[in-house]
């Protein structure tokens, strides 16, 4: 078994909750403790609950609530589904990596989470984690290889694309004459002009800050905008281009937004 399969081996092992099958809301209680809230299935006895240990997962025996908490109102019944539990999501599994293209995965950053693993060789490919399911706590690993193949749900496809510009974070896709796709924490589509030159760079906090430069034009990926060259580019300073995002925050000039976006997905739908 290859050291990738070994790690993967166990992730995605279902052992379902039996009580998610017919857990109603109102059978969940919450306590206050100072800034936290405990959250669990209401025990068999006085001042005893189950607890919420993560997304469709409470402990298998009832303990006693702390003294100093409080009991209080229990989230609604939406915050629930989304955060608690919900019957109809499962826990995700991971792709196997003969299932995934077999080109270098592109992690995708969005301040601090990653949206989309990315896959360029003849074609260019996107992925994401499926909306249908969960992931469970206990199988991020935190270590790229390994969780990127959860990332199993294809949001975009470009077969022969004229050119990618991978960068750190994110990817831009020259489709055909005129269009492109950006990858970052969301994938777009717009039109512009010819790209000349592509960079990218890291913020404070993992915040992407990707950059288009045509003839004429500086495209702000971030941002969905664009400004003139010339208002841009002789106030770079010693950082170049690296510099280009503070131009445009920090003396403002004139900008317009992109042309023709067509939003492919969203960070959360």
């Amino acid at each position: 078994m290859s050291e990738l399969a070994a790690a993967v081996a166990s992730l995605g092992v279902d052992d379902e909750d039996p009580r998610i099958a017919t857990l109603r809301p109102d059978e969940l209680v919450a306590y206050a403790l100072g800034r936290k809230t405990l959250l669990g299935i209401r025990g068999s006895r006085p001042r005893h609950f189950f607890a919420h240990l993560g997304f469709n997962r409470f402990a298998a025996t009832e303990t006693p609530v702390p003294a100093r908490a409080e009991e209080t109102e229990t989230p609604s019944p939406l915050w629930l589904r989304e955060l608690c539990f919900d019957r109809n999501k499962k826990r995700l599994r991971p792709a196997k990596p003969e299932d995934l293209p077999a080109s270098e995965p592109l992690r995708i950053l969005d301040d601090d989470a990653t949206p989309f693993v990315a896959y360029v060789d003849a074609n260019a490919a996107v992925y994401r984690r499926p909306r249908d399911g969960y992931l469970d706590a206990r199988d991020w690993t935190g270590e790229f290889a390994v969780d990127r193949l959860f990332y199993s749900e294809v949001v975009a496809e470009v077969e022969a694309p004229r050119r990618c510009w991978p960068g750190e974070g994110c990817l831009l896709i020259d489709v055909e004459d005129g269009v492109f796709v950006f990858v970052g924490g969301e994938v777009y589509a717009f039109r512009s002009e010819p790209v000349e030159a592509f960079h990218c760079s890291l913020g404070a906090g993992g915040g992407v800050y990707a950059l288009a430069v045509t003839a004429t034009s500086c495209v702000f990926l971030r941002d969905r905008a664009m400004a003139k060259r010339s208002d841009v580019e002789p106030h770079l300073g010693d950082a170049g281009w690296a510099g280009a995002y503070g131009v445009l925050y920090d003396r403002k000039p004139p900008r317009s937004p992109l042309r023709d976006v067509k939003l492919i997905a969203g960070r959360d739908d």
